[in-house]
């Protein structure tokens, strides 16, 4: 689903920001829904300031056809970046762009761009 984000929210700035080293793929895929739990939670408790859960409020507001309006802004991402820890650890990192530069070496320019023949033994 696309998360309402605020004109300002920039998720590219927000993937390089240095608080996403070594947050994989899920990982940023956490930190958007915690993002958006927190600032669903607080937008109810603005619509219910008399102390019911947010759980609470959202079913409430649900089954009467309501919709609260949210919208993430960056507060909520500092919040989520308090919530969500990297799952990649220096040494993975390391392994894996080890992997990733094998994978990625460069054609040697000089050798012709034909793929080679299906059978692999060449031409």
């Amino acid at each position: 689903k696309k998360s309402p984000l605020r004109e300002d929210v920039q998720l590219e700035g927000i993937a390089n920001d240095p608080r996403c080293d070594g947050f994989s793929g899920a990982d940023l895929q956490s930190l958007v829904k915690e993002a958006c739990m927190y600032a669903l939670q607080i937008r109810l408790t603005a619509l219910h300031p008399n102390g019911i859960s947010a759980q609470e409020a959202s079913s409430h507001d649900l089954a009467k056809g309501q919709r609260p309006d949210i919208v993430i802004d960056p507060s909520h991402f500092d919040h989520a970046f308090e919530k969500v820890r990297p799952s990649v650890n220096k040494k993975d990192e390391s392994r894996y762009q080890k992997i990733s530069d094998r994978i990625h070496v460069p054609r040697d320019k000089d050798k012709s761009d034909t793929p080679p023949s299906r059978t692999g033994l060449g031409s």
